[in-house]
């Protein structure tokens, strides 16, 4: 499978006219989150919801929650939240799910590697080995070809998140600085070229639900899921200086709001499950970024038979290095220099640490209790599981 090189495509189909479709599904109320027995700990609001129709045909309930619950800490909910499917995946009020129907104008496209996963779970270090294990091993090509250049971001819009405070923060900080705007203008152009060019490789952190129903049928799938524990800790530090979704309470605050799946991405088992469902699918491969840390030379294996590849020794030696995570903080595509370029991140190292762990320095006994207690009743029944969980 060689994902190097850009294609010509067709653009997807529009939808119809667009249709009114307010009505509320009665049997929403219920917790149950498909067949996989867990209970999210997420409280839906009475006032009536709709439904969107998506390119697929499919309608999702959309209902909305008050954003009054976040206490004002998520700058990207802050003028109104919903949550819609059957994950009650929460996203602004004011971008796609305020339509009575959307067709993304990027889609995944038959035969593209998918890397899926909720935010902060090790999706950028899963994208650079998977680039590296389906171009055969193409270091230079890793070093030249920065940013998007070697990925395609699809579903943004789903998170979008631009209110009043962001703008009127971000256009001055922008206009009033040449660089960023440079930089904005040159993501925009990475944006819009995805419209119509495929690099091979795509990173979505959108749920398996809210993508095209044959996507395994169609392409491969990569999903790598953390240890929420730790996931919550990168969540913290990412969006606490991303100046779209800004989160602005205490980690405290977060382990609250991210076990009740307030925030963009989440709630975080429902779309884990819907991935782990589908582990034994010949399309999906099921990884966890802990067997990453302590076995990469056998990821990358089971990632190249996956792919139809084979690696020689030297190459798994090499792709090591390369993947180390002192290699991987001085990797500027790794580090999304593109986003802190246009302003949208603060500048700091994107790739933090990588620790396994590195949550018992971060939360507190208590909520590190009421952490172990959540994770237990979410995957109870499923067979998955998470190292580090009493």
């Amino acid at each position: 499978m060689d994902i190097s090189s850009p294609g010509e495509v067709e653009f997807s189909d529009t939808k119809d006219a667009l249709e009114s479709l307010n009505s509320k599904d009665e049997s929403y109320d219920s917790r149950d989150s498909g067949d996989s027995g867990i209970q999210e700990d997420v409280e839906l609001e009475s006032e009536d919801g709709w439904t969107v129709r998506d390119g697929a045909g499919r309608d999702h309930v959309v209902v909305p929650f008050d954003p009054s619950e976040l206490r004002g800490h998520c700058r990207a909910l802050d003028s109104g939240a919903v949550r819609v499917g059957e994950g009650r995946f929460a996203l602004p009020r004011h971008g796609l799910m305020s339509l009575p129907s959307y067709s993304a104008p990027r889609t995944i496209r038959p035969g593209e590697l998918v890397v899926c996963s909720v935010p902060k779970s090790g999706t950028t270090w899963t994208l650079e080995m998977a680039w590296l294990v389906a171009n055969d091993c193409d270091f230079e090509g890793a070093r030249s070809r920065l940013d998007q250049n070697r990925y395609t971001e699809v579903g943004n819009l789903f998170y979008l998140g631009l209110t009043p405070a962001f703008l009127r923060e971000y256009v001055p900080l922008v206009m009033t600085r040449l660089r960023k705007l440079a930089g904005l203008v040159h993501l925009l152009y990475l944006m819009l070229r995805s419209l119509w060019q495929s690099v091979g490789l795509v990173k979505t952190h959108v749920p398996l639900s809210l993508l095209p129903p044959d996507l395994l049928e169609t392409n491969k799938v990569i999903y790598v899921t953390r240890n929420p524990k730790d996931a919550l800790v990168s969540y913290y530090h990412h969006f606490s200086r991303c100046r779209v979704v800004k989160y602005s309470g205490s980690m405290d605050d977060l382990a609250e709001d991210y076990m009740a799946g307030r925030l963009p991405g989440l709630p975080f088992f429902s779309h884990v499950l819907e991935a782990w469902r589908q582990r034994h699918h010949p399309n999906m491969l099921f990884l966890f970024y802990e067997d990453m840390k302590r076995d990469m030379p056998g990821t990358l294996r089971r990632v190249a038979d996956f792919l139809g590849k084979t690696l020689s020794t030297e190459q798994v030696e090499k792709l090591c290095h390369h993947l180390d995570f002192k290699q991987m903080k001085n990797n500027e595509h790794a580090n999304s220099l593109m986003y802190q370029k246009a302003g949208i991140l603060e500048m700091s190292s994107f790739i933090r640490e990588g620790q396994v762990g590195k949550w018992r320095q971060h939360v507190s006994p208590e909520v590190d209790r009421r952490l172990n207690e959540w994770i237990r009743r979410s995957v109870a029944g499923t067979g998955l599981s998470y190292e580090g969980v009493q």
